[in-house]
């Protein structure tokens, strides 16, 4: 989008600075005299763009340069109220943020206006010959809005003729014959219904979880590229790939598990940025991890609550390998630095794609804090608290690492007071602030004792990590088909090593004892062993 004058509130030519596109495409205003402290100006721009949208064939559109629309100048956190008038051909749809305000036809052309109501961070729409399907949620008085086509983009198209298909990595590779038909099988408008009950499943799930949204509607769009979702206020663009089901996936993207677990994450994960990065901001790139990191807790906690806590425990095991595992060069993406870092972590060549550390360990933070003040009577009462504090304290605002921090504080459980000041510096010096993750070895042994008595023994070590690295590590107790119950949580100092021994009533002799029986805490594990079992074979735990 190329500015092409700029004007003041008397109409007097401003001058402005904007470079080439392949340059720096931000804009500048450049006023005749310093700006006065409170007092208000108003100015005027125009600019056009050629290439925003482009026709991707079969009704659909992509739309480009999102964060281009001023007034948002230059920044993500810049919030202001919007009114946007658009002017169609009649035969396709718009969809903008904010909430629709008249809507009229002018001969061929459809003309709607939206108006933002609360101030954005950004505003943007989608465009295609879209299907709209609607439903208010009773619970949260939320609508719940998805605009899907019926026809397939170009690129779909091709794949359904025989032709190639889009890889993430490859370009584009050949195609068979079961391909070709369970491409021509697709129509998005079918899957309509389904991805509204996410939708409606996530609404309901964050606002509980997190809060009540100040919008009152999301629009659901699809959009014709295979593997990007995106979310504006009120506006969340979904991938094609969310409008399929998971036979056509299969057989057009192969037995691929991460293509399959993108599609059951991608919604929940745009949705919840309704509150992490629209409601609630970060005040700057060091701060992101908010943003996305608690996008990602999002859809783990949506797996959680929608397909049980074993698809939930294969979602974190997945974030610790993303963030721990090393690749072709011997580097971790946590060898990049901390997530604090934010976009400056993706610079290494070696450590490629290390700032979606950003997304999977800026989740599993989350998370561990989630686990850390749960509590067996209450559930997760103390952790939604604190949430909804958060969120209330910064709707419409920019939060900082500090600001979320000082929150979490206010939440904690005793048990969480390793630093006995009543502060969460050593969790937050540790995951946020820093790169160290703890090796953690357990052996255990369970005796029948007298009555409904068991005599329980285990040892915990620590390791890997510097004097002062500290950690609660929860012990749970497995009595079998999924039936975890936490035992207690053990603080560890540095280097070390916790014993314990003790008698304990039991309702019945309990499988095994293990630790982070829900990927509580990021970190290595040696073994889960019973000590009366050393030597052999072992078993992970």
């Amino acid at each position: 989008l190329r500015v092409s004058r700029v004007e003041d509130e008397e109409k007097r030519e401003l001058l402005f600075i904007q470079e080439g596109k392949k340059r720096d495409g931000s804009f500048h205003v450049i006023f005749p005299a310093p700006l006065e402290k409170g007092k208000k100006r108003k100015f005027r721009v125009e600019y056009a763009g050629e290439k925003v949208i482009r026709d991707a064939g079969g009704g659909s559109f992509y739309v480009g340069n999102r964060t281009s629309w001023y007034p948002s100048l230059n920044s993500f956190n810049d919030y202001c109220t919007y009114d946007l008038i658009f002017r169609v051909p009649k035969k396709y749809v718009m969809v903008a943020t904010g909430k629709p305000l008249e809507n009229a036809v002018e001969d061929n052309w459809q003309v709607t206006r939206w108006t933002s109501g609360v101030p954005l961070a950004v505003a943007g729409f989608n465009y295609a010959r879209y299907k709209k399907a609607v439903v208010k949620d009773k619970n949260t008085q939320y609508d719940v809005e998805v605009y899907s086509t019926s026809g397939k983009p170009d690129w779909l198209q091709g794949v359904a003729a025989g032709e190639s298909l889009p890889s993430r990595r490859d370009g584009f590779i050949g195609v068979s014959e079961a391909t070709s038909i369970a491409a021509n099988s697709i129509s998005p408008k079918s899957l309509s219904k389904q991805i509204q009950a996410e939708g409606l499943a996530s609404i309901r799930l964050f606002s509980h979880y997190f809060g009540q949204l100040p919008y009152g509607r999301v629009a659901i769009s699809q959009q014709p590229d295979p593997f990007v979702g995106q979310a504006w206020p009120m506006l969340v663009y979904l991938p094609m790939t969310a409008f399929m089901d998971r036979t056509q996936l299969h057989f057009i993207f192969g037995s691929s598990q991460g293509m399959r677990n993108f599609r059951d994450e991608v919604g929940s994960h745009e949705i919840a940025h309704q509150w992490w990065g629209h409601m609630v901001g970060w005040k700057s790139y060091h701060d992101q991890w908010l943003s996305e990191g608690f996008a990602h807790f999002s859809a783990g906690l949506y797996l959680q609550q929608t397909k049980g806590p074993k698809r939930a425990r294969e979602y974190w095991k997945d974030q610790r390998k993303t963030a721990l595992e090393k690749n072709s060069f011997g580097f971790a993406p946590n060898d990049a630095g901390p997530i604090w870092m934010g976009r400056r972590l993706g610079m290494d060549e070696k450590l490629h794609g290390s700032y979606r550390l950003v997304y999977a360990k800026g989740g599993f933070i989350l998370h561990m804090l989630k686990m850390l003040m749960q509590d067996p009577q209450t559930g997760d009462q103390r952790f939604i608290a604190m949430m909804k504090d958060f969120t209330k304290t910064y709707a419409l605002k920019q939060a900082s690492t500090e600001d979320f921090k000082t929150i979490a504080e206010k939440h904690m459980t005793p048990e969480m007071n390793l630093g006995r000041n009543g502060k969460l510096d050593w969790f937050f010096r540790q995951w946020v602030y820093g790169t160290e993750v703890p090796t953690y070895n357990f052996t255990w042994d369970v005796k029948k004792g007298e009555g409904k008595n068991y005599a329980v023994s285990f040892e915990l070590t620590q390791s890997g990590v510097s004097p002062n690295f500290a950690m609660s590590v929860p012990v749970y107790i497995d009595f079998g088909k999924e039936r975890y119950v936490r035992f207690g949580l053990v603080p560890l100092v540095g280097n070390t090593t916790v014993p314990y021994s003790g008698q304990i009533a039991f309702p019945s002799k309990p499988k095994r004892l293990l630790i982070n029986a829900h990927e509580d805490v990021l970190c290595f594990i040696k073994s889960g062993d019973s000590k009366k079992k050393k030597g052999s074979k072992k078993r992970k735990g």
